[in-house]
């Protein structure tokens, strides 16, 4: 086991929290009902599916762009330098793993431009070897897709990398891709399915890469 693939949202970046409450605060401002288990299905997915799933539960007329206008809109109020902070021992974990001879990589189902932008703002950009986005796969989490086409521009097999997420659908993926995963609970607990799935439920990304170490002597 010599490859480990992050989650960016979430797990990387402690972005999901304010972009819940933004979904909330858009969802009442728009009179949307059962905004809360909708915006906490829209965790891990791409824009893409997340506009499929809002249209499936609010009509096909639904206004997706300006749901996604007042989630920026209450983003931009609250982050005073534009940019989401690192979750805590985001740099630590990817610098040890990198130290000991892994091959890491980035698969976030965020688009493209908005995750480089992220990376380089807390400084973790340049310790990936590979960086796969939402805008650079055709099919979402839980499709396994982007989690086989890291594995394949790194080099490695499948069976050798393990995934790191903080979400439901993530956690499916790595798991039907035939890859480790480590649930990092953020807005949403492990539950009986996640347990079954993952190979480990971390308290954070600390013991998250100790568990890796240790199994990798």
């Amino acid at each position: 086991m010599n490859t480990v693939i992050f989650d960016n949202d979430g797990l990387l970046i402690d972005s999901e929290r304010i972009i819940n409450r933004a979904l909330l605060w858009a969802g009442e401002t728009m009179g949307l009902a059962d905004m809360n288990n909708t915006a906490l299905a829209m965790v891990g997915r791409t824009q893409a599916s997340a506009r499929l799933l809002c249209t499936e539960k609010y009509g096909a007329d639904f206004d997706y762009d300006r749901l996604c206008d007042l989630k920026h809109e209450y983003i931009d109020g609250v982050l005073t330098d534009g940019y989401f902070p690192a979750k805590y021992g985001a740099l630590e974990i990817t610098r040890q793993l990198k130290d000991n001879g892994f091959h890491i990589a980035v698969a976030s189902s965020s688009r493209r431009g908005y995750v480089e932008e992220e990376l380089k703002y807390t400084g973790l950009f340049d310790l990936f070897e590979v960086i796969l986005c939402g805008d650079n796969v055709t099919k979402s989490k839980p499709d396994p897709q982007i989690f086989l086409t890291a594995a394949e521009r790194l080099g490695v097999s499948p069976s050798d990398c393990y995934v790191l997420e903080d979400s439901y659908n993530g956690i499916r993926a790595a798991h039907a891709a035939g890859m480790k995963p480590i649930m990092v609970p953020d807005l949403l607990p492990a539950d009986d399915e996640m347990k079954r799935l993952a190979v480990y439920i971390a308290d954070d990304l600390i013991s998250a890469g100790e568990f890796i170490l240790g199994q990798n002597p």
